[in-house]
C-alpha cells in the first residue's frame, strides 16, 4: 500500500493540499437589466489595463441597433456606458482590432462591400469613421435583429489583420503598402487569398445560422456561422459538419493557431482529405500552404463511422497546439454509440502524426471532452462528461439514464498522454421522471473557490446557477481521492439562461467570473478573494 502511494506521488509530482486554502472566494451579484431586446454581449479587452470591458448590443424601441461599451468598476460593470454607437442599418456584424496610428483599439465594422474602422475616442460618425477594406463580402444580409461578434483579427505588428470571407474563398487584409497610389481609398489591401473548402449541405446548408441567432430560415441571403467562438485561443475547435458561411453552399470554418510556436497564430484549413496550413510571417501568408497533412488511416475511418471531429488545443503543455479528434460509430436504434477519442500530439512538423499518441474508447450516447489541469501540476488533464442510456434489459426492469463525470491526469510516458485510468469516476443515475436533472448547460474550466482547482458550474432548465467544488482528500490508507461536491458549493438565487454560460476570469483575480445572456437582462456575479 504504502508502494503504491508512493508510486502515486511520484507519478503526479507534489500533491495538491487537502487543507483548507488560505484565500477563499465569494461572489457579488453585479446583474443588468436593459431596455429593448438584448442582441449580443461580448467581453473584450480594449484597454489592458482596465480588464475586460463588456460589450452588449441591444435593439431600441425605434428599431435601431445600438452597441454599448460598459466597463468595470468595484462591484461589476458601470450601467452607465462609456461609448455608445448607433449601428447604421447596412452593418451585418463588429469587432475590435489595433487598425489606426492612434493608440487603442477601434470598433470595425463589417458590411456586404468592405469594412471600416470607428474609433472609440471620438463620438459620432462624422470624421471618425474610416475605409479599411473595399471589397464584394460573402455574408449575411444585414437583420435588424442581429449584430454577431467577428473575431477573425489577428494581431500583427504595424497594424492588426482581418481575416474576411469572399466569393471565391477567405482572404486576409493590412494596411496598404506605401506606394503614394489611393485608388479606392480603403487604408487595407489583400495581401493573401485562400480557397474556401465547401461543406456538404447536409452537414452546414442553407439553414445554418451561427450561435447567437443570425438571420432567421426564412430571410434570404447568406448566413455565417462561428464554430467555436470566440473564447480562449481564436476558433480552436473545427470540424467538417460546421461552417463559417452558407448560401447554396458553405465553407469549412478555419482556426486560427500558433502551430510552429513563433507567437503568431498561423492559419489551418480543413480539407476533404485533410489539412492545410498557412504559416503566418510578419502578419503576411502565403497563398500557396506551407505544409499539406493528408488524414492517415486512422482517421479515415469506416463506412459505419462518422466524419472525424478535430479540436485543436494543447494536451502535453508545451504550448502549441495539438489534435484532440473523437470518432463515432453510430449504433442501431435507441442504444449508446461506440466512440474513438484520439490525442494526437504535435511535433513540430506535423499536426497528424502516423500514428495516434493514444487512443480510448466510450460507449456513450453523449461525450464532453474539456481540457483543463485538474490537479494543479502545470500539465494538461482531460474532464470527459458521458451520457448512457438504458440498456434492452432495463426498458424490462425501469428506464434508467446515467451522467457520467470522469478525469484522466496528464502524463509524461512514452505510450501515452494521459493515465489509463481515470483519477475521478463518478455516476449519477436517473430515472425517466428526473432525467431533465442531466439537461444542463455546464462548463469545468477554472477555479471559483480559491482552491487552485477547476469547478463545475452549471445551469438548469430553470436558469438556476450553481457551483460543484472539484475536492481533493489524501489518506495514509485511502490513498488519493477526487470527487465532484454531491451537494453544491454555491447556489445563485438570480436566474439566468440554460442556452447560454459563459465562465471566465474578468477582473484579473485568478477566480471565475459567471455571466448568463437572456432576451433583456444579463446574469452576472462577479468573484471576490477574502482572508
Amino acid at each position: 500500500m504504502i508502494a503504491n502511494l508512493f508510486a502515486v506521488l511520484a507519478g503526479l509530482g507534489a500533491a495538491p493540499s487537502n487543507h483548507p486554502p488560505a484565500a477563499d472566494a465569494t461572489y457579488v451579484d453585479a446583474s443588468m437589466t436593459f431596455e429593448g431586446e438584448l442582441l449580443g454581449v461580448e467581453f473584450v479587452e480594449l484597454d489592458p489595463a482596465a480588464g475586460r470591458e463588456l460589450v452588449t448590443v441591444r435593439l431600441r424601441d425605434d428599431g435601431r441597433r445600438q452597441l454599448r461599451v460598459h466597463v468595470q468598476d468595484g462591484r461589476g460593470y458601470r450601467a452607465e456606458p462609456l461609448h455608445e454607437v448607433d449601428i447604421l442599418e447596412d452593418v451585418i456584424a463588429y469587432g475590435f482590432a489595433d487598425v489606426r496610428a492612434e493608440a487603442g483599439r477601434e470598433l470595425i465594422l463589417v458590411t456586404r462591400t468592405g469594412a471600416w474602422s470607428y474609433s472609440l475616442t471620438k463620438r459620432g460618425y462624422r470624421g471618425n469613421i474610416e475605409r479599411l477594406v473595399d471589397a464584394p463580402l460573402l455574408l449575411d444580409v444585414p437583420s435588424p435583429r442581429a449584430l454577431p461578434f467577428w473575431p477573425y483579427v489577428l494581431e500583427a505588428p504595424g497594424g492588426d489583420r482581418l481575416l474576411l470571407p469572399e466569393r471565391e474563398g477567405f482572404a486576409v487584409y493590412g494596411p496598404r503598402a506605401a506606394t503614394g497610389d489611393d485608388e479606392d481609398g480603403a487604408a487595407y489591401e489583400r495581401i493573401a487569398r485562400f480557397a474556401a473548402f465547401e461543406v456538404p449541405e447536409a452537414a452546414g446548408g442553407a439553414a445554418t445560422r451561427d450561435r447567437r441567432g443570425s438571420a432567421g430560415a426564412d430571410e434570404e441571403g447568406v448566413a455565417f456561422v462561428l464554430l467555436g467562438g470566440a473564447r480562449g485561443p481564436l476558433l480552436p475547435e473545427f470540424e467538417g459538419g460546421g461552417s463559417l458561411l452558407s448560401d447554396t453552399k458553405g465553407y469549412a470554418a478555419p482556426a486560427l493557431a500558433d502551430v510552429n510556436g513563433d507567437g503568431a497564430a498561423d492559419l489551418v484549413l480543413l480539407t476533404e482529405g485533410g489539412l492545410q496550413v498557412h504559416l503566418s510571417r510578419a502578419g503576411r501568408f502565403t497563398a500557396q500552404p506551407d505544409r499539406v497533412e493528408a488524414f492517415p488511416d486512422y482517421l479515415s475511418g469506416s463506412e459505419e463511422e462518422q466524419s472525424p471531429r478535430l479540436r485543436l488545443v494543447d494536451l502535453d503543455g508545451d504550448g502549441d497546439p495539438d489534435v484532440l479528434a473523437t470518432i463515432e460509430r453510430e449504433a442501431d436504434g435507441f442504444a449508446d454509440s461506440d466512440v474513438r477519442v484520439l490525442l494526437l500530439i504535435n511535433d513540430g512538423r506535423r499536426l497528424l502524426p502516423e500514428k495516434p499518441n493514444q487512443v480510448m474508447r466510450f460507449e456513450t450516447a453523449s461525450l464532453r471532452i474539456d481540457v483543463v489541469d485538474a490537479n494543479a501540476d502545470g500539465r494538461p488533464d482531460l474532464s470527459m462528461r458521458k451520457f448512457n442510456l438504458p440498456t434492452l434489459m432495463d426498458a424490462v426492469t425501469g428506464l434508467e439514464f446515467s451522467l457520467t463525470y470522469l478525469v484522466y491526469f496528464g502524463e509524461k510516458a512514452r505510450d501515452r498522454v494521459v493515465a489509463r485510468k481515470p483519477a475521478l469516476k463518478q455516476t449519477q443515475t436517473f430515472d425517466e421522471n428526473g432525467v431533465a436533472e442531466v439537461i444542463k448547460f455546464r462548463r469545468f474550466e477554472l477555479d471559483c473557490s480559491g482552491d487552485g482547482r477547476p469547478d463545475l458550474v452549471e445551469i438548469d432548465l430553470s436558469g438556476r446557477i450553481a457551483i460543484r467544488r472539484l475536492v481533493f482528500d489524501s489518506g495514509f490508507f485511502s490513498g488519493d481521492t477526487w470527487e465532484l461536491e454531491r451537494d453544491p458549493w454555491k447556489r445563485f438565487d438570480t436566474r439566468g439562461d440554460v442556452r447560454q454560460l459563459d465562465v471566465l476570469d474578468l477582473n484579473g483575480d485568478g477566480l471565475a467570473d459567471i455571466a448568463s445572456r437572456s432576451d433583456d437582462a444579463l446574469t452576472l456575479f462577479m468573484s471576490r478573494r477574502t482572508r
